[in-house]
């Protein structure tokens, strides 16, 4: 519960590192934390699910949010997501 109350949304996470949030996006997607896939169903957006390592790592967590009268997906990022991805913008 701690983890979730302290998390940040990427938004906030990319103005941090100066960064946007697709490329923090970028950086999670392929070392299999999150994945980003097409929907069953037809909508013009992608799908994002955590994947089993994504749980394990703890780093980061989806939360679904109601923005412009659309359900979203937000990527939340916890403290310990923050310092892997200012570990993964350094390199």
């Amino acid at each position: 519960v701690k983890t979730h109350i302290a998390a940040s949304r990427i938004a906030v996470a990319a103005k941090q590192f100066r960064a946007t949030e697709a490329h923090l996006k970028r950086l999670v997607v392929p070392e299999c934390i999150l994945e980003e896939r097409d929907p069953y169903i037809e909508i013009n957006k992608k799908v994002l699910t955590l994947t089993k390592r994504g749980q394990q790592l703890e780093l980061v967590f989806l939360k679904s949010d109601i923005v412009n009268g659309d359900v979203q997906d937000i990527i939340m990022v916890t403290e310990d997501g923050l310092s892997y991805l200012g570990g993964m913008l350094n390199k």
